[in-house]
């Protein structure tokens, strides 16, 4: 971080009004390039625009508004989340306020100027107030804490995924419907003078790829004055699909079966037979799992592989290797779909088994309830930590543990889309 930019940034308030303020092709210390450079490095087209077209929206667009100074209409923006619709807010001079109130977040006051908190500061410097980490979210995982610059704050009952302090949050993230948010009470966190610092450049890209399908989606980006028009769809129209993740793997697994063919007969390729093979084998088992995006009503693709008998039978049967990364699916996935039934955030450190079950029978029945405490309890028996990103067991899992988990997994997210009084057996 160069100390002189810095320093001008306690010297200068996150917006002013001229154009180079929060202008997308800018390089300047107040520009967004950086922004755009690290969406793009992320696999994301980011596009500013100047006019929002909502009649024009369909499921691979994403909309961001950095630092709005026109209002986004909150009726327009609740039924395009609820059709399934991604959007990133970041405002802290309250031009996104109506719209804020539709994700039940409320502005408060600037969280450096309250004195009766104990804020940490970027370099001593009190204009740049820390948020730290709340919820360990996908989002969260990208870094610790998070620098600020002249910051509001939001009030919500809605965990934070970073706050300042309790009741004083910098990042929101929630669920409408079908659809997904970010809100954010600072838009500098994205300026380019800001994202020389590591952990915001690291929570901008994991916000890039939280909300934007790398090669599929667009990126919509509205700062200072737009204009809108049209009318949100109902239902958004099915975004275009690139082949599949499964697809994929499959073409590249019959050019390892045609690479180890050849290997077969030559003893010394044994040694990269054995690691391709392991590798292979665990490839295997992570594709018998669907996308978080791809998940529908029915979610049993792993029980081909969980079958009675068919590690016996598997020719890459008997290898080293445990269940820990299906392990780890299995919680996230469950974790997704609770949090959409439910409305609301889940911290699955703080939400034991008996509250979760209270939560889940009140709006889908005892049975329902019941399957998720019991997925809950014997996913809490599990030690987790996070490998590059993704949660994974820190112990080794079993065959039977997983089947439990998933047989457990499967009929919980049948209970949730079954009538509330479903009566059948776990």
């Amino acid at each position: 971080m160069r100390a002189a930019p810095i320093a001008a940034l306690a010297l200068v308030s996150s917006v002013a009004w001229g154009a180079p303020d929060y202008a997308p092709a800018s390089s300047e210390w107040n520009g967004l390039s950086k922004l755009l450079e690290e969406s793009r490095s992320a696999g994301c087209e980011m596009e500013p625009s100047a006019t929002l077209d909502w009649s024009a929206l369909e499921a691979n667009d994403v909309l961001w508004f950095v630092y709005p100074r026109a209002a986004i209409e909150p009726d327009k923006l609740e039924r395009w989340l609820k059709a399934g619709g991604r959007v990133v807010i970041a405002d802290d001079f309250g031009a996104a306020t109506q719209a804020l109130q539709v994700l039940g977040i409320r502005r408060g006051h600037p969280s450096f100027e309250a004195p009766d908190t104990e804020l940490g500061r970027y370099d001593h410097n009190p204009n740049l107030p820390v948020a730290h980490l709340r919820w360990q979210s996908e989002l969260g995982h990208s870094t610790p804490v998070l620098v600020a610059n002249h910051p509001a704050s939001f009030e919500t009952a809605t965990p934070a995924t970073f706050e300042f302090a309790p009741g004083a949050a910098l990042v929101v993230e929630g669920r409408v419907a079908q659809g997904h948010f970010v809100a954010i009470a600072d838009p500098s966190v994205f300026i380019n003078n800001m994202l020389e610092i590591d952990g915001n450049r690291a929570f901008a890209h994991a916000l890039v790829e939280h909300t934007c399908r790398a090669g599929q989606d667009k990126i919509h980006l509205f700062t200072q004055t737009f204009t809108a028009r049209g009318e949100p769809r109902a239902n958004l129209p099915a975004a275009p699909k690139t082949d599949s993740a499964f697809g994929q793997f499959n073409k590249k697994m019959a050019d390892v079966n045609s690479s180890l063919k050849t290997a077969l007969g030559d003893p010394r390729s044994l040694y990269a037979l054995a690691s391709a093979t392991a590798l292979v084998a665990l490839l295997l088992l992570a594709g018998a799992f669907p996308s978080r995006n791809e998940i529908r009503d029915r979610w049993t693709r792993v029980g081909r592989l969980l079958a009675p008998g068919i590690d016996e039978r598997h020719p890459l049967a008997g290898l080293p290797w445990d269940y820990a990364l299906p392990a780890g699916i299995v919680r996230e996935e469950a974790l997704g779909r609770l949090e959409n039934a439910l409305g609301e955030k889940i911290d699955f450190d703080y939400l034991g088994p008996q509250a979760l079950l209270q939560k889940v029978s009140a709006l889908f029945g005892p049975l329902a309830g019941q399957r998720a405490a019991e997925l809950w309890r014997i996913l809490h028996k599990i030690r987790w930590r996070t490998v590059d990103g993704e949660i994974m067991p820190d112990e080794r899992v079993g065959r039977r543990t997983l089947i439990r988990m998933h047989q457990l997994a499967t009929a919980l997210f049948e209970s949730l889309d079954e009538n509330p009084n479903a009566s059948r057996e776990v």
